[in-house]
């Protein structure tokens, strides 16, 4: 608001006013009591009005302009502040009741900085060295959450432990992950294709995904019009009209700007100030998802030193306190053959769950006239404290990385064995009509998994993966050895039959 609009005067502050307002529209008094007290707001009505409404915030009455207005009446200072006029501008002109934290620190650094103007006017030498000091460490206060309280196993006698919650069942949970895998291979689209299907409760890795949920997109090397481009093929993707996202999905595009979280200062390992403008920006919003993208941008710590790699992860899951939260962590490989993410072991250990993107899956090895298919990606859960490992194929569409299942709702391994078997026996019988009868044998020229990858028919499947797939079906009893013609000596000629 402006100052003449609040209460006649030209030199409100806009952060005091926005600070006063947003808590006469219901912000909660404690988080910007966290931050400040009467003395900080420059005005003597401001200070009169905050007081007023710590007075109600303390008592438990709800802090509104009509409670505030009756306290400051009861006391004789309705009309020090500019009259019920001047509390009901201060609520209508406020932007936002969610941003109170932030107005809240806007008017802490004001304070702070006439506090040390007082007292490079008053003092120098130890005196102001002294008192700079104490302002730092206050500040520095501000930064630390509450302690968590012990456990209290009396008060939990005879009651049932909650059952472990899944926001993607077997694959996402309020717990640390960590998504790592090369450059290139889709890590960000896929991140993004994520938060929307959580954003909007559309099942996207496994069915029956929680829904309502608010995601955070901290990305560091796309701009603004690559995000919308690709978040314009998923709506349409999902049949999602961009405005259904408002207030679920947040996407801040972070490219050209300092997103370090975590940095060494003087040889001293700590959370940078970015780190304490995106705690609160997640606490502003109520975010349940955080993905940062990644973690060459966010950590400038030593990657290969464990308790600073522990000590970031363990900070950023203590970002949100008091209800369920999920940090996701995007991350490269090294470069040694086989890797599957780079640095500490610690990157790990300090997660619950791990899932690795690659060309192929980890463990798979391709014959070297079997090279893997270039759309093809497969996001493997290589570490999974809280369930088994698994594995979703994608597949590139256009500029999208989507799980690879024809009916929408399957999405894990045993689905994607079921799908090369599909293809076998399709192929099987297509081959067939051809003059082609398939054969297990692998030295012969009619080797079925070769002509099924050769013909264009394993829809993404490797020729590994589609022998495994025969030879199941073979167990199985679904495919036998038989007869299936004669050679010009009409001796029967042998193959892969139906029963």
């Amino acid at each position: 608001m402006s100052a003449s609009a609040a209460n006649g005067h030209d030199d409100w502050p806009t952060a005091e006013a926005n600070v006063l307002g947003a808590l006469l529209l219901g912000a909660p008094f404690a988080e910007v009591a966290r931050i400040l007290g009467a003395e900080h707001f420059s005005r003597p009505d401001a200070v009169l009005i905050y007081r007023a409404i710590a007075t109600l915030a303390t008592a438990g009455v709800p802090v509104d302009v009509t409670t505030v207005t009756t306290l400051l009446t009861q006391s004789g200072h309705l009309q020090a502040i500019g009259g019920d006029a001047a509390l009901s501008a201060l609520a209508r002109t406020t932007p936002s009741a969610a941003n109170a934290a932030a107005y809240a620190h806007i008017v802490r650094d004001g304070a702070d900085c006439r506090r040390l103007q007082q007292l490079a006017r008053q003092n120098d030498g130890p005196e102001l060295l002294d008192g700079a000091h104490q302002l730092l460490s206050a500040r520095a206060a501000l930064a630390l959450p509450p302690e968590p309280e012990p456990m209290d196993w009396r008060a939990l006698e005879g009651r049932t432990p909650p059952p472990r919650q899944w926001w993607i069942p077997g694959w996402l949970g309020p717990s640390p992950t960590l998504v790592a895998g090369s450059g290139g291979m889709g890590k960000t689209v896929l991140i993004q294709a994520l938060g929307t299907s959580l954003a909007a409760g559309i099942p996207f890795l496994a069915p029956d995904s929680a829904t309502d949920l608010r995601v955070l997109l901290w990305l560091c090397e796309d701009d603004s019009g690559e995000i919308w481009r690709v978040q314009s093929e998923l709506c349409a993707h999902f049949a999602l009209p961009l405005g259904a996202l408002a207030g679920k999905l947040t996407i801040v595009p972070r490219i050209g700007e300092d997103n370090t979280l975590f940095a060494v200062t003087y040889g001293q390992p700590s959370f940078t100030p970015q780190f304490h403008r995106l705690r609160e920006l997640v606490n502003d919003l109520g975010i349940d998802v955080l993905a940062t993208d990644n973690n060459r941008h966010t950590f400038g710590g030593n990657e290969a030193d464990g308790h600073q790699v522990t000590r970031f992860v363990n900070g950023m899951s203590g970002i949100v306190r008091g209800r369920p939260f999920a940090n996701i962590f995007l991350g490269h490989t090294s470069r040694a053959a086989g890797s599957e993410y780079a640095g500490s072991a610690a990157w790990e250990n300090a997660v619950r769950m791990r899932w690795y993107l690659g060309p192929t899956l980890p463990d798979q090895k391709l014959d070297d006239d079997d090279p893997p298919d270039t759309g093809v990606r497969f996001l493997a859960r290589r570490k999974a404290n809280y369930s088994e490992k698994d594995y979703v194929r994608m597949r590139f569409q256009g500029r999208l990385l989507l799980p690879d299942a024809a009916d929408g709702r399957r999405f894990d391994a045993s689905h994607n064995n079921e799908l090369a078997e599909a293809i076998v026996l399709k192929a099987l019988s297509r081959l067939k009509d051809s003059g082609i009868n398939g054969t297990d044998g692998k030295t012969s020229p009619d080797y079925l998994p070769r002509h099924i990858v050769e013909k264009g028919y394993a829809e993404g499947h490797s020729k590994k993966e589609l022998a495994a797939a025969m030879n199941r079906l073979i167990g199985a009893g679904r495919l036998k050895r038989g007869v299936v013609g004669q050679y010009a000596n009409r001796m029967p000629r042998h193959g892969l039959v139906i029963p």
